[in-house]
């Protein structure tokens, strides 16, 4: 029976990709929703499921050019040596963030203070800085000692291992660490913590003991969203590490059947392992009663007989005052302020400078010098503060026009992420039955393994470019368009780790007496659950900016900018709204001519931006738990 059981959820997540790998199907003709289009496309890959023998996917050889494979024989390889080291970065990652989380817990309050601050600061960096910084580090070694610690580029010959994983890791660990230390801070605030301690137990013993093993649950549920970064950044690895591996494999031929088949091929181990973990970590029993109850409550406090216009008002007041009071408190913060000051600054500089300056983006083809003509990239202080780029555009201008289009867009779709996953949770848990629940749940896992920069790029690239014939879409709707896929695509995996997040606070002893004393379900979801989630909200909300801005990354580096690309004869790409992450994707260009100009000043920026945030959240993630009795002892 538990056979069936995980079938029909293994069949609900192939339902999902299938739904997710005709996407690009979807529109027609700009952005036109056409049902009738996708609806055939799926039974033509259905079709061609029934054919195995018949599936070939389209390669290129640098030699021959474009051919076509068997599709299995040709992606089988690629895709056990990608998995080797995804899986090997994920369980590297996992061990260092919970080693760290434990050893910080231990260590006194100043200790703990300065090693979050350096790996807040190490979060802030982007994947591809780690990539160059790994690569340049072992060529310096090699030419001071004569030693290569590992090879660093795959040549098709013997394949490599420690610099992918390595590089891979490093992020993944750091957030790993950064969730476990806060679901330990939480924990460390329960009553039988307190017991323990006058038991006699070190605190190494309650720690290893007793927290760790009661925030498994937890870690297992935000372990789903850092796999699916780590397959985005895979994508990454796989291109500046010249390994032509499984997920690079898929951008030469994003046909729906050959997506379909692929994200199949990921989704099936990482389904056996999440559902032999789950097996461990979950008591279905015990999490179908604590929801039963919650069924049969009223959505409203049945006693009242209805909600005057009056009283609504000023709880709403109230409300609003009781918010802005809190906030005003985090403003006698010099780092807050410095925070709050740097993105609406620069937002509002950028707004001022591209409405009010006649050509707010400079450009100089040639420069006089006293050795004569000089044609771009421009080096800092002549002709600009900054340099220029390639295209001969100053640096400094694109880093002001692009500042209001980098950081409100991102922080757009990480918040609709968490807000509509939030909104949706509601119904997720209290009208939807078990199996219900399970089937969005399982359809959701299907999803998640899905490598968005990848999705993105397949569906973005044909929409949102330009080669000299004109835009397809407009620019709000390619804005649009990017903003809604960016959002839809993690939004079944915000929602559903959110939702598996609140029915552990909804086991609580507290929580279960309310419902029994006759608590509505808004009752419940607002005054109960909520204060609990905010933390862990704020925290998510954090981490989405940072795989937001990674992925914009991810696609610059492919020249799919925010907002459309242009496309010159003998010019680099150009980005339409001149975003951060376009400049940043020149890196590679800069490191090998030694022109670091190119993407030092912009880097700086990506990087304060997301130290920003990091310190906004920080200081929302105290308040909050202190409202819920954190960090009061």
């Amino acid at each position: 029976m538990r056979i069936i059981k995980y079938l029909s959820y293994y069949a609900l997540g192939l339902v999902g990709i299938l739904l997710v790998s005709n996407i690009s199907s979807l529109f027609t003709d700009g952005l036109n929703f056409d049902i009738t289009n996708y609806a055939e496309n799926l039974l033509v890959v259905i079709r061609e499921l029934v054919h195995p023998t018949e599936w070939t996917i389209k390669t290129f050889n640098y030699t021959v050019g474009g051919l076509e494979q068997p599709l299995l024989s040709y992606l089988g390889p690629k895709f056990l040596y990608s998995m080797c080291l995804l899986i090997g970065a994920f369980f590297l990652s996992l061990v260092i963030g919970m080693t760290l989380a434990i050893t910080t817990k231990l260590c006194p309050p100043r200790i703990q203070t300065w090693v979050k601050k350096g790996l807040n600061t190490l979060e802030a960096f982007p994947d591809v800085i780690f990539i160059f910084l790994l690569q340049l580090f072992v060529v310096w070694f090699y030419k001071q000692f004569g030693y290569l610690i590992f090879e660093f580029a795959y040549l098709g010959e013997e394949k490599i291992y420690v610099a992918p994983i390595l590089s891979l890791s490093l992020l993944p660990s750091v957030l790993f660490f950064k969730i476990i230390l806060l679901l330990l801070d939480e924990e460390w605030t329960k009553d039988y913590t307190s017991l323990a301690k006058s038991k006699g137990f070190s605190k190494a013993t309650i720690l290893w003991r007793h927290c760790i093993r009661n925030i498994w649950i937890s870690v297992f549920y935000h372990s789903k969203t850092i796999i699916w970064l780590m397959l985005s950044s895979l994508f990454m690895i796989e291109y500046f590490f010249n390994i032509r591996g499984f997920v690079y494999a898929l951008s030469y031929d994003p046909s729906p059947l050959v997506s379909f088949i692929a994200l199949t091929m990921i989704f099936t181990p990482f389904f056996i392992l999440f559902s032999f973990l789950g097996n461990r970590v979950e008591h279905p029993s015990f999490k179908q009663s604590s929801l039963s109850l919650l069924q049969n409550q009223p959505l409203f406090n049945s006693r009242r007989r209805g909600v005057k216009p009056m009283v609504l008002i000023r709880n709403i007041a109230t409300g609003t005052l009781i918010s802005m009071k809190n906030i005003s408190r985090h403003f006698k913060s010099i780092t807050f302020c410095l925070s709050v000051l740097y993105i609406t600054g620069f937002v509002g500089i950028s707004f001022y400078y591209t409405l009010f300056k006649d050509n707010p983006i400079s450009e100089m083809k040639y420069f006089e010098t006293n050795s004569g003509l000089k044609g771009p990239p421009f080096s800092p202080i002549e002709p600009f503060l900054l340099g220029s780029d390639a295209n001969g555009f100053s640096i400094l201008d694109q880093l002001i026009v692009g500042a209001k289009y980098t950081i409100m867009i991102t922080l757009l779709i990480a918040f609709l992420r968490v807000f509509v996953g939030y909104i949706l949770s509601f119904p997720f848990l209290f009208f939807l039955h078990e199996r219900g629940r399970n089937i969005v749940s399982k359809m959701a896992d299907g999803i998640q393994f899905l490598p968005i920069s990848i999705v993105a790029f397949i569906i973005l690239k044909p929409l949102i470019t330009n080669y000299g014939s004109g835009w397809a879409l407009s620019f709000y709707e390619r804005l649009f368009l990017e903003v809604f896929l960016l959002v839809v695509l993690v939004l079944p995996l915000v929602m559903n780790v959110l939702g598996s997040e609140m029915i552990q606070v909804i086991k609580n002893q507290y929580v279960q007496s309310s419902i029994v004393l006759g608590a509505s379900k808004m009752r419940v979801f607002f005054l109960h659950v909520t204060p609990h989630m905010l933390p862990r909200m704020v925290h998510m909300f954090g981490v989405q900016v940072i795989q937001t801005l990674q992925v914009l990354l991810h696609l610059g580096v492919f020249s799919v900018f925010l907002g459309g690309t242009i496309f010159k004869p003998n010019e680099d790409p150009i980005s339409y709204t001149h975003e951060w992450a376009g400049m940043i994707a020149n890196m590679r260009e800069a490191v090998v001519t030694g022109k670091y100009w190119l993407v030092g000043s912009s880097l700086v920026c990506y990087i304060l931006l997301i130290i920003s945030v990091q310190v906004i959240t920080k200081k929302v993630i105290v308040n909050s738990q202190k409202n819920v009795g954190i960090g009061k002892q």
